[in-house]
């Protein structure tokens, strides 16, 4: 698979066009301006694939001589390497804020919503697996939480922590497609105006419109 033009990228991708680790990526360079190539045929786990990320996971990156394995490994080194709007304030407080948010999405975030409600409501099904129902329940509570914090968060600023879109909401929004999208918590979102308006705001992004996941 083969994204933005017909000839070769100095920049490839690696990884599938579902995951939200690899749109938040791909989201990075849209808004940098960077042209990359996303290369989806491959083995996870593959001796080839461990090569380019130890743990077998995606997204990595290659760029020239150069590679660099998860999300945020790539987007920072998009951010410094090529010119383009900062994906991270300069300030240290912007660029605490963001991280923070980044940090609090993967360790946390990831496992509530997206493990234990995304991925067992949506991707399970869509690959054929049985979902695990008590998981999802057990997990509510936790998202119900998520949900109220990013509702005070934007309703108290536009985006995460910042006047302007930074590396935090790209995070952010990759996951929070699917989430609008889930039976569990698309009503809870839509009752939250504070959210409704910021994705709104995100799916307007250049970036956003051109990484919509192949899904449904």
């Amino acid at each position: 698979m083969k994204e933005q033009d017909e000839t070769m990228a100095d920049l490839i991708l690696y990884g599938g066009p579902l995951s939200n680790f690899v749109r938040t990526a791909r989201i990075a360079c849209h808004e940098k301006g960077v042209a990359y190539d996303l290369e989806s045929d491959f083995e996870l786990g593959s001796p080839e694939h461990r090569a380019r990320h130890p743990f077998g996971q995606i997204p990595a990156m290659r760029h020239g001589d150069v590679q660099v394995f998860e999300t945020l490994g790539i987007a920072t080194y998009v951010d410094r390497t090529f010119d383009g709007p900062a994906l991270v304030p300069a300030d240290a407080l912007g660029a605490a804020r963001t991280m923070q948010w980044v940090s609090a999405f993967n360790d946390f975030v990831v496992r509530h919503l997206g493990r234990a409600v995304i991925f067992e409501r949506l991707a399970k099904p869509h690959f054929g697996m049985e979902t695990d129902e008590a998981r999802i329940t057990d997990a509510m509570p936790q998202v119900e939480r998520i949900m109220d914090v990013y509702a005070e968060t934007l309703a108290a600023a536009p985006y995460f922590g910042s006047e302007t879109a930074t590396l935090a909401d790209f995070f952010i929004i990759a996951q929070m497609f699917y989430a609008a999208i889930c039976p569990d918590t698309e009503a809870m979102i839509a009752g939250k105006p504070a959210i409704v308006s910021w994705m709104d705001r995100m799916n307007e992004r250049d970036s956003v419109q051109a990484t919509v996941p192949p899904f449904g």
